[in-house]
């Protein structure tokens, strides 16, 4: 069966002990609150809490468990992005004003304004922090990467190469090189610590819009306008293989923690599993009435969660 067939595929491996089955995931809980399109979702680092972003200019503190809102924040107004510091402590987020904000993540106080970024184009289309939890590094579509001190705002480097706009950035697993993935149809891989560019992945058409990296480092996978994923091998910077499945944008990309699973949301409202070496697509969650637009995933691998144009979260699993 092709790839890019719109269908279940059965699964024949017998599973591994305490395996997760992902081909048995389906939807646990629907959250709504929210009354606009739920554009981001993200994590608390102990997995008790999901934070999201909407369209209707505020930010929600969810139970994982029990699905109960615990906080609604306003003043959330253009909000492209957000991350949060490995202590759980501290939610920044990067707008479409060009501002890096710090948010005190248990009462939603504003602590500082990180740092304004300037220039055509330059607000932050993605970011990451450090497992240190002291820097941040943004992509932005003035076509660079910025490093910042998280605790004093200052901008450390500025990683120049990219001739087209920044879309993602993401860490090693190691935590010591960033990849950034751009319109240019490039991926660049950077010493963290130098700022200096270490490899370029290069594609003759595709614009890469998210990336993700399998937990050994050793692969990696882009997604691009043209709704194609593209595997790399990253010890030879050789293209493995081009997949295809969604009929629409790919917005979001992870890697499940055994490395065996490529969980992928589109904007054709579905969110497709396939396996990670050969491609092959053997589940598809439907559910969302509107485009998926962002996914989260534990860190044990065991609950997902989406959230959607259709003003909702959904949390994807195994049911008990």
């Amino acid at each position: 069966m092709l790839p890019n067939e719109m269908s279940i595929l059965s699964v024949k491996e017998i599973p591994e002990k305490n395996a997760i089955a992902y081909q048995d995931f389906n939807c646990l809980q629907t959250l709504t609150g929210h009354s606009g399109s739920v554009y981001a979702v993200t994590l608390t680092p102990d997995n008790q809490q999901i934070v999201s972003w909407s369209l209707d200019k505020t930010l929600k503190i969810w139970n994982l468990a029990t699905g109960d809102c615990l906080r609604t924040q306003a003043g959330f107004s253009s909000v492209n992005s957000f991350s949060i510091t490995p202590n759980g402590k501290t939610l920044i987020s990067a707008s479409w004003d060009e501002t890096l904000t710090l948010w005190d993540l248990a009462t939603g106080k504003c602590l500082q304004r990180l740092a304004t970024l300037t220039g055509e184009d330059a607000f932050a289309s993605s970011m990451v922090i450090t497992a240190d939890g002291k820097k941040i590094i943004s992509s932005s579509w003035d076509k660079t990467l910025k490093i910042w001190d998280l605790e004093t705002g200052e901008c450390l480097s500025q990683l120049e190469g990219h001739i087209g706009d920044v879309n993602s950035v993401i860490l090693s697993p190691d935590g010591q090189q960033i990849f950034s993935g751009s319109w240019d149809a490039t991926i660049r891989r950077w010493d963290l610590a130098t700022g200096e560019c270490l490899q370029i992945l290069k594609s003759r058409s595709h614009q890469f819009d998210c990336l993700a990296i399998a937990p050994d480092g050793q692969t990696l996978v882009a997604s691009s306008k043209d709704k194609a994923l593209t595997f790399w091998d990253l010890a030879t910077g050789k293209r493995l293989k081009i997949i295809r499945g969604h009929s629409k944008e790919i917005v979001g990309i992870l890697i499940t923690p055994d490395g065996k699973t490529l969980i992928t949301a589109s904007w054709d409202e579905t969110i497709r599993f396939s396996d990670l070496a050969t491609g092959d697509c053997f589940k598809i969650l439907k559910g969302h009435s509107g485009r998926v637009w962002a996914i989260a995933l534990t860190r044990d691998g065991k609950t997902l969660v989406s959230g959607s144009q259709d003003k909702t979260i959904k949390i994807w699993g195994m049911s008990p």
